[in-house]
């Protein structure tokens, strides 16, 4: 790098040309330094602008593969739901036509025998009208406490308590039409039997006011 002459020069002996010499020469090496600090500038700000942009891009293409993605997964859970909308109405209309084939039960208002219990509504288990009936794994149906003390019993293989077969699963469905039935009718032997006692008391109430 050539230094600024100093006014005497070396011992004085460098002449009035030589020093305007030197002056220019060093004017122009401030230019260059000056031209290579730009052109460096330039080119890191020319970086800087390729890099921001480069992951602008990398960012832009991430969000379109984020909202494919979730595009997709929205898609999904709609046709899940829908499948699942389906099998509900499916399963709905199989409870309505299990329902249906059903025997229809006697009223106990027509003065007939109400201890005669639909076989369709008594617990294979518990022998007695169910009050939460469920379909286990096995296509029977069962009350839902009975069935859970049931598997409870049986621990890791679990069977079925109508055919005794080892079943795959310990799973199993509310039949709520049935439920309804089952409500129904039990219902419906409460109030014959409060009648009947009603009666009952009646006919004691006559027969001690006459002995009276």
């Amino acid at each position: 790098v050539p230094m600024l002459p100093s006014a005497g020069g070396l011992n004085g002996t460098r002449t009035p040309k030589q020093r305007v010499e030197e002056c220019q020469s060093y004017i122009q090496h401030l230019k260059d330094l000056q031209d290579d600090h730009r052109a460096i500038r330039e080119e890191t700000r020319q970086r800087t602008l390729d890099y921001f942009e480069a992951a602008q891009k990398r960012a832009l293409q991430q969000i379109d593969m984020d909202f494919d993605t979730w595009c997709y997964e929205i898609a999904h859970c709609r046709q899940q739901a829908k499948d699942a909308m389906i099998e509900a109405k499916s399963l709905q209309k199989s409870q309505e036509d299990f329902v249906k084939a059903l025997h229809p039960m006697k009223d106990p208002k027509d003065g007939k025998d109400c201890s005669e219990i639909p076989p369709q509504l008594v617990c294979p288990i518990t022998l007695s009208v169910m009050k939460n009936p469920v379909v286990a794994s096995d296509g029977n149906v069962y009350d839902k406490n009975a069935l859970e003390i049931w598997f409870r019993r049986k621990g890791a293989n679990p069977t079925s308590p109508l055919t005794g077969e080892v079943l795959s699963n310990t799973n199993f469905f509310p039949v709520h039409a049935l439920r309804a039935i089952c409500k129904q009718y039990n219902n419906d032997v409460l109030t014959s039997t409060s009648q009947m006692k009603d009666t009952a008391d009646q006919k004691i109430q006559k027969i001690t006011n006459y002995c009276q």
